[in-house]
């Protein structure tokens, strides 16, 4: 009986993870930029410092964030 339970769950991938949880928990910032770019910039322009901190999360060092954030500004013409 334990193991017909065991096969009947299903395992969510990342993304579904991350709509369950409800945004930037464990996200990649720059995965969530090329999904949702309008969401993305309001951030960038409301909390520069929470968007930094997330960066940093991710892995990414400072001089990679800046280049990600340049590249973003340019490819969607908000610069």
């Amino acid at each position: 009986m334990t193991n017909e339970l065991n096969n009947k769950w299903t395992v969510l991938s990342n993304e579904e993870m991350n709509q369950v949880k409800g945004g930037m928990d464990g996200e990649d910032p720059t995965a969530f930029a090329q999904q949702n770019p309008d969401a993305f910039m309001d951030l960038w322009q409301n909390d520069p410092q929470k968007m930094a901190h997330w960066y940093q999360e991710a892995g990414y060092s400072r001089r990679q964030m800046v280049r990600h954030l340049r590249r973003f500004m340019r490819r969607y013409g908000r610069c």
